[in-house]
């Protein structure tokens, strides 16, 4: 039902810059939704670009539209506390950390289970140098 609704009211939400749906249970499907509501890095004219700002503890999204969001060129803060991601979910964030995030400024990852070598391996991607 939330991805219904974000689809068709999409438009009413070209101004906003912080939403905040944290504990609702929107699930993967809600948050997969509002991502491809966003601007997203690989397209050109389409999404909302004004958007910077998603707390999405817990509702219930899974890594795939976790991954999702980080494809989001727009975004500066996202909150992913208590998602169960696991360490799946820490794997599949890994690749798009390489080196840092483009636009990314704080991450909230806490409270999602994850074991302590999904956690490192994500920390190694940050720490990875993109040569210049």
């Amino acid at each position: 039902e939330f991805a219904k609704v974000l689809k068709s009211h999409q438009e009413n939400i070209q101004d906003l810059k912080e939403l905040n749906f944290a504990d609702n249970p929107i699930g993967n499907d809600g948050v997969l939704s509002l991502a491809k509501s966003l601007k997203q890095s690989n397209e050109e004219g389409d999404g909302n670009a004004m958007i910077s700002v998603l707390d999405l503890s817990a509702t219930n999204c899974g890594s795939e539209s976790a991954t999702a969001l980080l494809k989001c060129s727009s975004i500066s803060s996202v909150r992913l506390f208590n998602n169960n991601l696991g360490s799946k979910g820490f794997e599949a964030l890994t690749p798009l950390l390489v080196g840092g995030h483009p636009t990314l400024e704080h991450l909230d990852l806490g409270g999602n289970r994850a074991k302590e070598s999904a956690v490192v391996g994500l920390l190694r991607a940050l720490l990875v140098k993109n040569e210049p």
